[in-house]
Formats: C-alpha cells, structure tokens, sequence
C-alpha cells in the first residue's frame, strides 16, 4: 500500500468528493477515482460508497482514515529525522574522559 493513496482517501474524507479532493490535490479525476480504486482492490474491501453528489466512507474506510493521522505523522517525523541526521543535525556523540594519576 502507498502511503500517498492513504494520504490522498483523508483528503478525499475531509472533502467529502472525489472531484473537489481531486482539484484540491491537483490531480486529474478519473486519476484520483483509479487510485482509490486501486486501494480498495489492495485492500480487498471498499473504502468509500459512490454517490450522486460526492462520497461517503464505508464503516472499514471510516476505521481506516480514523488511524491515518498518526500513521502519517510517525511517517514525517521519521523522514525529518532522516533528513537531519544527513545534514548532520542529529546523531549522537561521545565523550569519554581518563583520569590521570
């Protein structure tokens, strides 16, 4: 599963449309719809209920979008950490001291 795809269905939640989530994350429609749909195929169950006027999550896309927040944010936090240890920022040091006599 791509973390974008995830990233992307809270969008898709928050907005409550396909379309407007699409415009917002500007990408094309039928590219967003493929990807959700995409999603559910992986996941083997449907996330979202199509309908006239937008979206709505299902009880297991409800579930899903519910624990994304943490997910993604571990997820930044792990990459702002890797992004800093390779600028230098973190790492660790050590300091060692002998007694002289």
């Amino acid at each position: 599963m791509r973390l974008r795809n995830v990233r992307h269905l809270v969008m898709v939640a928050e907005l409550g449309s396909i379309a407007r989530a699409a415009a917002y994350l500007r990408l094309a429609q039928p590219a967003l719809s493929r990807e959700i749909r995409q999603l559910e195929d992986e996941l083997g169950f449907a996330v979202v209920e199509r309908e006239r006027r937008g979206v709505r999550l299902t009880p297991a896309g409800s579930a899903l979008v519910a624990s994304a927040p943490a997910l993604l944010t571990r997820l930044d936090d792990a990459i702002r950490g890797a992004r800093e240890a390779h600028a230098g920022l973190r790492g660790t040091v050590r300091v060692c001291m002998s007694r002289l006599a």
